[in-house]
């Protein structure tokens, strides 16, 4: 397995957009790849076995599911994780999160799991 960048600015980052966000998100994340649950066909996969999948694929998941980290052992992950909270879960509320959440992707170590939310 190839080693891991010390931030993913240095390099672009593989992203996966969970199935609970606003698949339009993908488009405004420049310099990064970025995919989602939906155009994978992964929709309905239980976390686990999502996670699992994402394993040497992904370098972060965006998810706005606020349990994930309480119901998974995520540390031993080799991907980070961006939890979302907006006020609503909708694009625009989402939206208001973009100058964190791009900060976000080119500061993020592997390995961390992060939560942004409005200030």
């Amino acid at each position: 397995m190839p080693k891991l960048a010390k931030h993913w600015s240095d390099r672009v980052a593989r992203v996966l957009i969970d199935e609970c966000l606003d698949r339009r998100l993908a488009r405004l994340l420049p310099g990064h790849a970025v995919e989602t649950v939906y155009s994978l066909r992964w929709t309905g996969t239980p976390d686990r076995i999502l996670l699992d999948r994402m394993e040497g694929r992904f370098d972060v998941l965006l998810t706005a599911d606020q349990s994930l980290s309480n119901q998974q052992n995520l540390e031993q992950r080799p991907f980070s994780v961006i939890v979302l909270r907006p006020r609503r879960n909708r694009l625009p509320d989402v939206l208001e999160l973009l100058p964190q959440l791009l900060a976000a992707l080119d500061a993020l170590p592997p390995g961390a799991v992060v939560e942004l939310a409005p200030s």
